[in-house]
């Protein structure tokens, strides 16, 4: 897989393919990268003119090396981007010794038969480069130049029309257009190897893993006990605990196929995965997930001060139980005197450790009373209802309130 420096590495490679066969075919032809431009080029002197106009991400391939990090950040695998790069080859020339049309068939046939870069090409760019105070040295390895492939684009008059509308005041040229693909390029980041196994660990189960269907409640009210039920076959045995994330508790046996189990303190909010271990220090089985709404717990705070930039606002929100390290956090607001008018989302700092205080900045959002909720991936903080039937604001969202003047 190429670096930052793939594309370059194919453009100058191309060039240098098509020159050897322009000298050829037109003795003094030259080819240039660049858009097409008649000023740039010697109207004495046939040339070839190859621009990079486009890219775009391979649909199919799009996201093959998705996941590449693990729960806690590392990395896992190298992430790759693989691209389709589109070019447009113009012709400038003497029309009366048709120059263009002779470049133009003699590249589409060494496209058509020779339709993948040279390793020689490749080799002589690379030298070459060093010279320039370019270094392309090492940016496409060799094994990876059979999946760079240029195929004819056909485009429309309607397509070319639009494509040459980009060129301000820019006479029309012969022209073609070439895509080459699958490029893959990847940054420059080291995969940490694994760490050897320090001592092998042999665990023997005359039963299978236990198997968890369902979960009561699948979101926790915050006002609510914090017990929930297990259901699953054969999942009501005694010595059966249950894990909620990287917490283990004791569970309680309600029937032979559930489980009463209290969620563990300190449990971050979110989404929580739960399973079931039988006995304790066994591998778990499959696992279900668990809503942890986060709640609002006091005012927010609003904090006005200078900055290099103007004045900042920010929002300072406590929230129960803690964020986890990793989460990151929004602010939702919607106006409180016509929540379908105006809201935003304020998406706060990734979360370096665990948290209760979040903060938010409010710099882009309007003076006015707002209902604020907390969300964390697909959970939401609730919001206050008035049931009072005697209250003209009876059932109607009251709070949490975050003004801003």
């Amino acid at each position: 897989m190429g670096d930052y420096r793939a594309i370059a590495t194919i453009t100058a490679t191309l060039r240098s393919m098509l020159q050897d066969l322009a000298q050829v075919v037109v003795p003094g032809a030259v080819v240039q990268v660049g858009p097409p431009s008649p000023t740039a080029v010697d109207p004495s002197r046939p040339t070839v003119r190859i621009f990079l106009y486009a890219i775009a991400p391979s649909p199919h391939l799009r996201n093959f090396s998705q996941p590449y990090r693990r729960s806690d950040g590392s990395l896992e695998n190298v992430p790759t981007l693989p691209l389709r790069l589109h070019y447009l080859l113009s012709f400038f020339g003497d029309e009366g010794q048709l120059s263009q049309h002779l470049l133009l068939g003699a590249i589409a046939t060494l496209l058509e038969s020779q339709p993948v870069l040279l390793s020689r090409d490749l080799a002589g760019v690379e030298q070459a480069s060093a010279g320039q105070g370019v270094n392309l040295l090492g940016a496409l390895p060799e094994e990876e130049l059979d999946q760079v492939r240029f195929v004819l684009e056909p485009l429309t008059h309607e397509e070319l029309t639009r494509l040459w509308t980009i060129f301000s005041q820019v006479p029309y040229a012969l022209s073609v257009a070439y895509t080459a693909s699958i490029v893959l390029l990847r940054p420059s980041l080291q995969q940490a190897p694994t760490l050897p196994i320090l001592q092998p660990h042999l665990m023997v189960s005359a039963a299978p893993a236990p198997s968890l269907d369902s979960i009561e409640p699948e979101t926790l009210d915050p006002s609510a006990p914090r017990a929930v039920r297990l259901r699953g076959p054969g999942l009501g045995q005694p010595d059966a605990v249950a894990r909620f994330g990287g917490r283990e508790t004791k569970a309680r046996t309600l029937d032979r196929d559930s489980l009463l189990a209290e969620v563990p303190a300190g449990t971050p909010a979110g989404l929580c995965f739960v399973s079931v271990a039988m006995p304790a220090g066994s591998p778990s089985g499959n696992s279900v997930v668990l809503r942890l709404p986060p709640r609002i717990a006091g005012p927010i705070r609003i904090d006005r001060r200078a900055g290099p930039n103007g004045a900042q606002i920010r929002a300072t929100v406590d929230v129960e139980p803690p964020c986890a390290s990793g989460q990151r956090p929004a602010l939702l607001l919607n106006d409180a005197a016509n929540p379908g008018a105006s809201a935003f989302r304020i998406e706060g700092p990734w979360l370096q450790g665990d948290a209760d205080e979040l903060q938010f900045d409010l710099r882009r959002v309007p003076i006015g009373r707002y209902l604020a909720r907390i969300e964390l991936g697909e959970v939401s903080s609730r919001l206050d209802a008035d049931t009072d039937s005697q209250s003209p604001t009876y059932q109607r969202f009251t709070g949490p309130l975050l003004e801003v003047a």
